[in-house]
């Protein structure tokens, strides 16, 4: 019986190590598409730069359509991961 125990014990451990994990992830994708917004704002600073000056407003307000997009974007996964981590915690361990 104490080895029956001692095995849910751990396998509830590795659940928790199993979750956590898996939390670290999702943040780290969150991070990932904020990091891809920005990297597409500066990609469209660098195109502005070299326009002439009509086609530099024409792109202004491109950019910031860019960057409510964006924006959006990294909410909406954000707000998509939220319940799944809560989820993955009221999972049994067994």
């Amino acid at each position: 019986m104490k080895d029956a125990n001692k095995r849910l014990e751990y396998n509830k451990s590795r659940q928790k190590i199993n979750n956590e994990s898996m939390i670290n992830n999702t943040a780290s994708k969150v991070g990932i598409l904020k990091f891809t917004g920005v990297a597409a704002l500066a990609l469209g600073s660098v195109a502005l730069a070299t326009q002439n000056a009509q086609a530099y407003r024409h792109s202004l307000s491109s950019m910031a359509l860019l960057l409510v997009a964006a924006l959006a974007s990294a909410k909406i996964f954000s707000m998509v991961m939220s319940p799944i981590k809560i989820w993955i915690f009221i999972i049994p361990s067994h």
